[in-house]
């Protein structure tokens, strides 16, 4: 059964294998990479770098798993406390998991954990204009399309355009700030 755990810092091995074989997959989606990404020491300097965002609560990073096979990677980025309480996902899945439900459950997980534990009241993401299912699935999981952000990310030796979705937490009812938990 799929599900999520936390990315560790031994993780690194074998998310350098998982990137390596999602290579092409991932080159029309992600941004460009140098060569030494795809290796271990670059993935542990890259997990590393995770990991401090994660522990000065800028981030959350979670694998995508099926009992101990990585089927992906999802974060919460740029959490921000305060007056906002929100922040912004980003996932990807292996090119095999396609159209499994994998990321449906992964978004799904996170969003309960950003609303029911973590008490932020709004997720946000963007999507590539070309990415179809991507789009698909933050409709499905009830995500607000909001607008176009014009040239949003560089991926693949261009500026990319992005339609910028967001979901309010369940709780919300325009008036608390906070759930009760």
């Amino acid at each position: 059964m799929t599900g999520l755990r936390p990315l560790t810092a031994g993780d690194a091995p074998a998310l350098a294998a998982l990137y390596r074989a999602n290579r092409e997959h991932l080159r029309a989606w992600e941004p460009d990479e140098p060569e030494e990404f795809y290796t271990v020491e670059g993935q542990r300097a890259a997990v590393e770098a995770t990991l401090g965002e994660c522990r000065n609560g800028r981030m959350l990073a979670w694998l995508i798993v099926d009992g101990d096979r990585l089927l992906g990677r999802v974060n919460l980025n740029r959490i921000t406390m305060g007056r906002v309480l929100g922040g912004e996902v980003g996932l990807w899945v292996d090119r095999g998991a396609l159209g499994k439900g994998v990321a449906t459950r992964a978004l799904d997980t996170v969003l309960g954990i950003t609303y029911e534990e973590l008490g932020l009241h709004r997720v946000s993401a963007f999507v590539r204009t070309d990415n179809l299912a991507s789009q698909r699935l933050f409709e499905r999981l009830g995500f607000r399309r909001l607008g176009l952000s014009d040239r949003h990310v560089y991926v693949n030796g261009r500026w990319r355009d992005a339609i910028g979705y967001q979901k309010l937490a369940p709780w919300d009812d325009g008036v608390r700030f906070r759930p009760e938990f």
